[in-house]
């Protein structure tokens, strides 16, 4: 069984960047793993992770939480459509924001900036799902399912998409 990865990026880090419109900081980092001889994608997020495998099986875990039942998804070959991943929430206080870093020169291969000044919320919600390549369509699909999130990035450099949907 093959998968066609064409020349998508196995290994993505999105570093999250918090801003009050003076100063940055690093809030996390997300990083898209593709196993290609295991066939299966892995996200993490700082104590947390989430791995699709290409039966369709999605493990969620949590270092701080009890593991989560395993959720029956889509299957991984040819992927069609969109599968919600995982949902990370970050506090909305800028201020007091625990474990953030200063910007620093850091190989991060895509920048995702929260503008804490946009947001009204107690937190930040952000929602990870993966996106079948080149079908828009999807994004309204899950606009429509979930439509409670504002702000929308889809990144292109892996294989299916990553849509990142946050609030």
């Amino acid at each position: 069984m093959k998968i066609d990865r064409l020349n998508k990026l196995d290994t993505v880090k999105i570093g999250i960047i918090a801003t009050d419109g003076v100063e940055y900081k690093k809030c996390d980092t997300i990083i898209f793993i593709w196993k290609k001889e295991r066939q299966f994608i892995s996200y993490a997020f700082g104590n947390s992770h989430t791995t699709f495998h290409q039966s369709g099986e999605i493990h969620r875990a949590s270092k701080q939480q009890k593991p989560y039942p395993v959720i029956k998804g889509k299957p991984l070959l040819n992927f069609k459509g969109h599968q919600h991943m995982c949902r990370f929430e970050v506090v909305n206080n800028f201020e007091n924001l625990k474990n953030c870093k200063p910007v620093k020169n850091e190989k991060l291969d895509i920048l995702l900036y929260l503008d804490f000044r946009k947001f009204k919320e107690e937190k930040i919600t952000l929602d990870l799902y993966l996106l079948e390549e080149s079908n828009l369509q999807e994004v309204f699909e899950i606009i429509r399912d979930g439509g409670y999130n504002s702000l929308y990035t889809i990144i292109t450099l892996t294989s299916p998409w990553m849509l990142i949907a946050y609030r």
